[in-house]
């Protein structure tokens, strides 16, 4: 706002139409009130509706000097009030009455018609008086984004205009691009403070508001790169905010970490990928590998903190969930090798929950079944057995991780399965029952250690067997080959004469 509030013609009481001859005078004048101590004599017009100037040497000088060459003298004056038709005396008489609302109203209806050379002050006025207002409540969102429109619109009129005479001062400027693009840096400046979340204008009602032109692209571009610190400041405050809040719930072993999390995405994900465009690159990376950091801390804790106390399936699926977002976002290279390493933990604990979901489905106490729910269980096994035959198929199509995994799930199966089946051969002593069950596990590949726990019960097993065909006479033995790391062999029912 500094350009309109200490506006050189503003400051050496001059209309944009004076020649040299009359700022000098001015100027001069000026020197001598402040020498004199004589402030009080300077009749500034527009202190109703612009803050008190407060005069100095150094200040007057400086606006002396702004206003010396032809380049400086035009950019002021694009933001300085021009009376040069009756709408625009009106105005200013209005003005000089403090009645800024009638004083808008004028100019707002002399906008309302076609942009000329005469009018063209009125034009520039309002956009001027609009911006003045940005920070008062009584105006309208809608008259101030009407203004900015308007200022552009007169921006471009006059830059594409051969004809200059309508804005004097300023027939020998040639670089007319440099003048629009120094304009729209300007009003991205004096906008700046009145833009962005919490304030009182969004940044897409700001671009919104500039009018679609032939060459404004230029401008649009200008704005957008003035306003890149905004996002910036805005993701870095949210992504801080987020930060506190794990700190403060580090006292509750981080209970909120997900809800931390979630929360900062949905406070952020719309401007970070919004504003993806009018950050530079390196902001950019900046605010994307803070932003991925923060979620992964949040989805560390909310999974050590719930994974085995709440619904596992429900902690684990919103972990990945704030993980995956994590790793899309991430451009650190060490950062994301932490989280692909987490990301594969939780997807390997993922695929054990829904082995449980299969294997929960054993009787909790075989010693309270009845003879019939007894007789029932090798069945209900193998039906398990094919259950999770299909969920392997269903995972290893859509889990990157499932090959690397699947000897971890189908130790989970066989030790879970394996344990049931001793405590069934245990309360009823019935082994031959078991026998396809237990050639149907050792189809699935190990670990060496659940291997070798499998082996160890096979061999007592097959004991076991052996011993009751050699009491009955019997002429069939029924063998289970044992399993080797890694490696199944299936075993078929042998009959031995």
């Amino acid at each position: 706002m500094n350009s309109i509030i200490h506006n050189p013609f503003r400051i050496l009481n001059s209309s944009i139409a004076a020649d040299q001859k009359n700022i000098n005078r001015n100027y001069s004048d000026l020197q001598m009130c402040i020498k004199f101590d004589d402030i009080n004599q300077i009749d500034d017009s527009w202190k109703g509706i612009l803050p008190r100037i407060e005069y100095s040497e150094t200040l007057i000088n400086d606006a002396h000097h702004k206003i010396s060459n032809d380049n400086d003298r035009l950019f002021h004056s694009l933001f300085w009030f021009q009376i040069n038709n009756q709408t625009d005396s009106a105005f200013f008489e209005a003005v000089k009455q403090n009645n800024f609302s009638h004083g808008l109203a004028l100019l707002q209806n002399e906008t309302a018609k076609p942009l000329t050379d005469t009018n063209f002050s009125s034009y520039k006025n309002f956009a001027l008086l609009s911006l003045i207002s940005l920070s008062g409540q009584a105006t309208s969102k809608t008259n101030v984004l009407r203004g900015i429109s308007v200022a552009f619109e007169s921006i471009y009129f006059f830059t594409e205009n051969q004809n200059h005479t309508f804005l004097p001062g300023t027939e020998y400027i040639t670089d007319l691009t440099t003048v629009r693009v120094r304009f729209a840096k300007e009003i991205a400046m004096i906008l700046k403070p009145f833009v962005g979340e919490g304030k009182r204008f969004k940044l897409s009602e700001i671009i919104g508001a500039i009018p679609e032109l032939p060459k404004i692209e230029i401008v649009i571009d200008v704005i957008t790169k003035e306003y890149s610190t905004i996002p910036l400041e805005m993701l870095k405050k949210k992504i801080e905010e987020a930060d506190q809040a794990l700190e403060q719930d580090e006292a509750n072993d981080f209970e909120n970490g997900y809800k931390i999390g979630a929360g900062l995405l949905d406070s952020v994900l719309h401007l970070y990928q919004s504003s993806a465009a009018l950050m530079l690159e390196t902001e950019y990376a900046l605010i994307s590998d803070m932003l991925a950091s923060t979620l992964n801390f949040c989805a560390v804790k909310h999974y050590n903190k719930n994974y085995k106390k709440k619904n596992g399936a429900v902690v684990t699926k919103n972990t990945i969930s704030l993980s995956e977002k994590a790793l899309s976002i991430c451009m650190d290279a060490s950062t994301r090798e932490t989280i692909t390493a987490n990301l594969e933990v939780y997807r390997s604990n993922k695929l054990k929950l829904q082995v449980d979901a299969i294997t929960t489905k054993l009787p909790d106490n075989i010693y309270v079944l009845s003879n019939a729910e007894i007789d029932a269980i090798p069945g209900k096994i193998l039906g398990l057995l094919i259950e999770y035959d299909a969920l392997m198929v269903k995972l290893k199509s859509r889990e990157i991780t499932f090959d690397e995994i699947s000897i971890d799930l189908n130790d989970e199966l066989v030790f879970t399965v394996f344990n049931f089946i001793i405590d069934y051969i245990n309360h009823t002593g019935k082994n031959k029952e078991m026998l396809q069950v237990l050639n149907k596990l050792c189809t699935y590949p190990m670990s060496e250690s659940v291997a070798s726990f499998y082996n160890k019960n096979i061999k007592v097993y097959n004991e076991n067997m052996q011993k009751a065909t050699d009491n009955s006479g019997c002429a069939g033995v029924l063998v289970i080959m044992i399993v080797s790391t890694g490696l199944a062999f299936f075993a078929l029912m042998q009959t031995v004469m």
